[in-house]
């Protein structure tokens, strides 16, 4: 089993989000489960197969089976193209049906794009939000939605940056909510000017809250059908920048990525 550790996303070489890539294991769904319980880092990526066109990965948070995980799938695109000298395109395919492509532009600036899967009224959740974030209703700023990318995002805007980064929510609530109305997660975030901050609720620990959420970023960048910059782990002394750009219909993500 080969396993190499790198960062995505970071606005540095020393900050980023935590993913482990994987290759050549020998063990089943239970015992990958196990294995990213016990390394309670972020996510762990499984290469199930890596040819010249496809690379099949299935990702594991530490509580459960993700559909998708785009750091994970930078950090393993970084890991193919390493491999793959003379490759610059590559289908990436989970383990859960979702496909994406990531390409290598000037050999080594890695996108991923996606085709978008929707935008639906988030509104008639904006009680539990409230609860689960133990925040006020007027803290919430606009009609919540729920966008997707491929792993479905309840999108909520908060009314400053001092609340957003005192948001301390009921992670354990937050989950069996989750799976009750198949949201994978809370992506709160608060503008200024043109510059987005936000922060991911999916995890069960807050010590691994993610200071980096590719599909949730890319997914506010489609319900805001904009271009946009993230910054993301600044409340964690882990600053992230991610790189969205939505262009006919598409979405586009990009971001750092380095090994440890």
């Amino acid at each position: 089993m080969i396993i190499t550790q790198l960062k995505c996303f970071g606005s540095d070489a020393k900050t980023g989000n935590l993913a482990y890539v994987i290759e050549s294991d020998t063990m089943d769904e239970v015992a990958r489960q196990q294995f990213a319980f016990e390394q309670n880092v972020p996510v762990c990526v499984f290469i199930d197969s890596m040819d010249g066109s496809k690379l099949e990965l299935s990702f594991f948070y530490p509580h459960k089976k993700s559909p998708l995980c785009l750091h994970g799938s930078l950090a393993a695109a970084k890991v193919f193209f390493a491999r793959n000298p003379h490759s610059t395109c590559i289908q990436i395919v989970s383990s859960m049906g979702k496909i994406l492509t990531a390409s290598l532009d000037n050999g080594e600036v890695i996108f991923l794009e996606l085709v978008p899967e929707f935008i639906r009224d988030g509104g008639g959740y904006i009680d539990d939000v409230s609860k689960l974030l133990g925040i006020d209703l007027d803290d919430i700023l606009i009609k919540p939605l729920v966008a997707s990318v491929g792993s479905p995002k309840l999108i909520v805007k908060i009314n400053s940056k001092e609340k957003l980064f005192s948001l301390k929510p009921d992670l354990a609530a937050l989950n069996l909510w989750n799976e009750h109305v198949a949201i994978n997660g809370i992506y709160a975030y608060y503008q200024e000017d043109k510059v987005i901050f936000a922060r991911n609720f999916n995890h069960l620990d807050e010590k691994i809250e993610d200071s980096a959420t590719g599909v949730a970023a890319a997914a506010l960048g489609y319900a805001l059908s904009a271009s946009i910059k993230v910054i993301q782990g600044g409340n964690l002394d882990n600053s992230c920048v991610l790189d969205v750009r939505f262009e006919n219909d598409t979405i586009k993500l990009t971001g750092n990525v380095f090994y440890l």
